[in-house]
Formats: C-alpha cells, sequence, structure tokens
C-alpha cells in the first residue's frame, strides 16, 4: 500500500525546500507525494513532482487564503492520507482545511524559523506564539526537527 502525503507551505525557499527534496528522495515508492507551494518557488522542488501552486507576490492574509483554498482542493482530488503542514503560515491553511471539514490526518511542522526572525521584537515574537500556540492544537502531530521549538 502506497502512502499519499500531500505537504503544504507557504515558502519553500532554504531550509523547507531543502526538507521536502530529501523527504520525498528517502521516502521513495511506499509514498506518494504531492505539494501545494507557490507559484514563485516550484522551482525549488525540481522535476517530475506533483505540484500544485498557488499566487504568492508577498506574504499576507491573501497569500495565506490562496494556499488555504488551493490545498483544500487539491485534497479532495488526492484524497491524501497524511497534510503536512510546514512553518508557521502553513497552520492557516490547516485551519482552512479542517473548517472545510478534509479528511485526513495532519502533520504540523514548525520548522524553528519563525521564533528566530524576531529576535529583538517583542510584539511580534509574542503574536507568532500565540498563532502558534492557539493553531498547532488542529493538527494531529506536530514534528518539532530543531533544538528551539
Amino acid at each position: 500500500m502506497t502512502l499519499k502525503i500531500m505537504h503544504v507551505a507557504e515558502t519553500i525557499k532554504g531550509g523547507v525546500g531543502t526538507y521536502l527534496k530529501i523527504f520525498d528522495e528517502i521516502c521513495g515508492k511506499d509514498f506518494r507525494s504531492s505539494f501545494v507551494v507557490p507559484r514563485e518557488h516550484v522551482d525549488q522542488l525540481g522535476p517530475g513532482k506533483d505540484v500544485v501552486t498557488f499566487p504568492r507576490p508577498q506574504r499576507g492574509i491573501r497569500a495565506v487564503a490562496a494556499m488555504g483554498r488551493a490545498a483544500e482542493r487539491h485534497a479532495r482530488i488526492v484524497n491524501p492520507d497524511i497534510i503536512f503542514c510546514h512553518s508557521t503560515y502553513a497552520l492557516g491553511a490547516l485551519a482552512w482545511m479542517r473548517m472545510s471539514r478534509v479528511r485526513a490526518r495532519f502533520v504540523y511542522c514548525p520548522h524553528g524559523w519563525a521564533q528566530l526572525r524576531y529576535p529583538d521584537q517583542a510584539f511580534k515574537r509574542s503574536l507568532v506564539r500565540a498563532c502558534e500556540g492557539r493553531l498547532l492544537g488542529l493538527s494531529d502531530l506536530v514534528l518539532n526537527i530543531a533544538k528551539n521549538e
């Protein structure tokens, strides 16, 4: 039996893109991955991937809404066993899919960058903590891959 995993990310430049490529290579034929990523970052995955894109000219609520809509549509087509949401903004898509009653197991991985991004800006750092703290409970599993998570 091949396990279907749908990855959802608001950005895949840098660490998240590297993680996705390694994950896909390691999983091989036992898993079938599909990806919901920004149109502007699709080149980070390499050729031959099952990819659905959404517009993301800049970060913000519009990009999160576009990601949520694209992820929901794709989930209804591929019927994944697991939906793997990567980084803080993907929690918005996770919440969207839960409200839309998408049936799957949800995994959330913070990738450790959000808190580090605002070391001297207490308000923004607190806002990220509050959002992650409230929304990560929507996932079935939280996967921490960095010491500071």
